[in-house]
């Protein structure tokens, strides 16, 4: 890619994260919860080192399958009605079908209520479910690359949703059968490029051996390994994007107390 693309590329995503960004901000707890961050990336820190006592299983494939399977929990979540961690909830009355469905083989969610935990223990009632998955997809990619390789802001203020389908995950969702046109098609459809179709594929593959051939490229995890700064620069403005998806911000949704269940 010329440089002129890479500048019209950049500026196109950064015009984008504006129209977007609504009421979410950098450094959105600095005043209600300014430890909020620092704990979470501690607590998963902790987690992954295998001292929260929380189990990471040899299904999980070690720290890198952990990471990667934080990472598709976040895609999942955003991707099938927007960013407000409806995939977290379980099975209730008011939602008797909920996402979490065994056929996405969904994986990471031991992670999240320890983290949980850890915050509400410093700020009862102040961060979001939404905002905890977010900053955790953040915090497992930089632990897979060299420290400071790619730790990139997340604007926060996400509210948690109410509601979980597993119908609407299934409309919303690839099949694993969908081809590369098929797949750029609905991405599309979300506003989403061909390029960002290959960042978020390869992003949630990490650790996983069933990869698409003509869907992800090889050189994907050779940016990976190498810590190509451009790759993380692509990468951070494509998660950033993806984390802004259809978010619940203000007065809408609530603070869950615990992210499986809606207060």
């Amino acid at each position: 890619m010329s440089h002129q693309g890479i500048l019209l590329s950049w500026e196109s995503v950064a015009w984008e994260l504006k129209a977007w960004e609504g009421s979410l901000t950098v450094g959105f707890y600095n005043t209600t919860c300014p430890r909020a961050e620092e704990t979470i990336r501690n607590a998963i820190t902790t987690a992954f080192e295998g001292k929260l006592g929380v189990a990471i299983t040899t299904a999980l494939n070690g720290t890198n399958g952990s990471a990667a399977s934080l990472i598709r929990l976040h895609f999942h979540d955003c991707f099938v009605g927007g960013c407000d961690v409806s995939v977290l909830l379980k099975a209730s009355t008011a939602n008797p079908s909920p996402e979490n469905n065994p056929v996405f083989n969904l994986r990471g969610f031991e992670l999240i209520d320890p983290t949980k935990a850890a915050v509400e223990a410093i700020c009862p009632g102040v961060v979001s479910c939404a905002d905890i998955l977010t900053f955790t997809a953040r915090d497992a990619f930089h632990l897979l690359t060299t420290p400071g390789a790619c730790l990139y802001d997340v604007p926060a203020g996400r509210r948690d949703g109410t509601v979980s389908s597993f119908q609407e995950a299934l409309v919303n969702l690839p099949p694993p059968a969908f081809n590369l046109a098929q797949l750029k098609r609905m991405f599309e459809s979300k506003n989403f490029s061909l390029d960002e179709l290959i960042t978020l594929s390869g992003a949630h593959s990490i650790g996983r051996d069933h990869v698409t051939p003509d869907v992800l490229d090889v050189q994907y995890y050779t940016n990976v390994l190498n810590n190509r700064v451009l790759f993380f620069s692509d990468y951070s403005l494509t998660m950033q994007k993806l984390s802004q998806f259809k978010v619940l911000t203000g007065t809408q949704g609530q603070i869950r107390k615990a992210c499986s269940a809606v207060n």
